[in-house]
């Protein structure tokens, strides 16, 4: 879509929710359209218009996340809007409105369901949540449809689920920070898989074992402890059946020449109770429902445990008693209407005006002069965009303020520091995101999703190179 049919979309679609707002109110007159027209453009305010803007949004949103609507006739896309305007319990959230406008365009869908009245929240304070009611989510998906979530606060949703639901989250939105063209192969083609690491699933496990150490046996498998007598490689089986054959006549002697698998085969068959390494191995290997971690893992991570559990303030933090772990926020970006999502590791109510976020950060940060610490975790936060993912949730989970526990990985020298983002770097961070979002939103609708370089480079020399130039160049003459 270019900026022009972009431009006539939002013409369009603007001037349709105008007219089926004054139509279902029975105000629609000339005069009231221009007026409406001026006062959702920002052009114009009209304090009796302000009763409109919510339904308006709601409107707008949905219609650009359903983009094929706008292929009826206005006249079919008005006396939708109406339907929805005349009807707010049967289409309160999002999801409802979008359910009824697919089905307009696409008349086999299944028919839209009123969602239960959802329950009550146990946590965020009012003063930073709407409502005290949980936001809605959609448990009963088609197969294959991933789960949709309400804008709103959700203290329940797996891992798995979070990362598979609706909106872009931090992480996406840094992925987009390295090229649109690498967000567009990662998140919107999917032709470049997220590649499971050992960094990741060291991360995964230290956050587990300092948040909700109750959940690491669910959630990780250690590798297996080979035992004493096990079968460990090809020699210790051939010594097993060189000792079995001893006195065996020779019709009966196993043999000694097969391959690896064979020669397990034949012990087994003698010994069904001999242990094998390679099978234990294998079948520590073939769970898929646990993140495999080896000893050595686990051993760093208890020990990163402890110096967490042991510093005087981060232990209390992360066993404070009005902590929450792992909640999930959904939101919409006002300036894109892009749905957005955020899930700091840790927060704490301390009281109705105060929410905290925390975020549990392992690093290798070397062994720099104590004076260097600060100027290396800065590094850190800028290089990695933490500060980015800090203003996102600061911004959509609402939080008063944000910290990290950064915890020092390298053996045996695991120092904690508790490092707070100062309203500056938020601001730098927000700054950052919101820019993104526009970069990403503009992509949506034109189509276009730029490589990382787009121009010729010119590359020039650095102070150093440029000194050492003009050295050579002094020798030379």
């Amino acid at each position: 879509m270019s900026n022009q049919e972009q431009e006539q979309f939002e013409q369009r679609k603007l001037s349709n929710i105008v007219s089926a707002i004054l139509m279902a109110n029975d105000i629609n007159t000339p005069e009231n359209i221009d007026k409406l027209t001026n006062h959702l453009n920002k052009t114009a305010t009209s304090e009796e218009f302000e009763q409109f803007e919510k339904v308006a949004f709601e409107l707008s949103i949905t219609t650009t996340s359903t983009p094929k609507l706008m292929f009826l006739h206005d006249n079919d896309i008005i006396n939708a809007y109406i339907h929805v305007i005349k009807n707010p319990d049967k289409f309160r959230s999002n999801v409802d409105r979008k359910k009824y406008f697919q089905s307009l365009v696409s008349p086999d869908k299944e028919e839209v369901v009123e969602p239960a009245k959802p329950d009550a929240i146990t946590h965020a304070s009012e003063d930073k949540q709407t409502g005290n009611v949980e936001p809605e989510i959609i448990k009963e998906c088609p197969v294959n449809e991933p789960p949709y979530f309400e804008p709103g606060r959700y203290t329940d949703i797996s891992n798995d689920d979070y990362h598979s639901s609706n909106g872009i989250s931090s992480t996406m939105l840094k992925d987009g920070r390295i090229s649109l063209m690498y967000y567009e192969r990662r998140h919107i083609s999917k032709v470049i898989q997220r590649e499971r690491s050992e960094a990741l699933d060291f991360g995964s496990l230290f956050h587990t074992l300092v948040l909700e150490p109750e959940k690491v046996e669910d959630e990780f498998s250690l590798a297996p402890t080979i035992p004493s007598g096990a079968f460990t490689n090809t020699d210790s089986i051939k010594t097993f059946i060189r000792e079995y054959n001893a006195d065996k006549p020779k019709a009966e002697q196993l043999k000694l020449t097969s391959k690896k698998e064979e020669l397990a085969a034949s012990v087994k068959a003698v010994k069904p109770d001999a242990v094998f390494e390679d099978d234990l191995i294998s079948a520590w290997q073939a769970d898929e429902s646990r993140i495999r971690i080896t000893g050595d893992q686990y051993r760093l991570g208890k020990a990163m445990q402890q110096a967490v559990f042991d510093h005087p303030v981060a232990g209390q933090l992360v066993t404070h008693p009005n902590r929450a772990v792992e909640v999930s926020y959904y939101g919409i970006d006002d300036d894109t209407g892009l749905e957005v999502r955020v899930r700091p590791d840790l927060e704490i109510q301390y009281d109705e005006n105060l929410r905290v976020g925390f975020d549990l950060k392992s690093a290798s940060l070397g062994r720099y002069k104590q004076d260097a610490i600060t100027a290396t975790i800065r590094k850190e936060i800028i290089n990695r965009d933490y500060h980015v993912s800090a203003a996102m949730y600061c911004d959509i989970a609402m939080l008063d303020q944000f910290f990290w526990i950064f915890v020092n990985k390298d053996e045996n020298y695991h120092w904690v520091a508790i490092v707070e983002a100062s309203p500056e770097l938020l601001e730098l961070g927000r700054l950052e995101y919101k820019k993104t979002l526009r970069d990403i939103n503009n992509s949506m609708n034109t189509g276009i999703w730029p490589a990382p370089v787009t121009e010729t480079l010119t590359i020039n020399l650095t102070d150093f190179e440029t000194r050492k130039l003009e050295e050579l160049q002094l020798e030379e003459a």
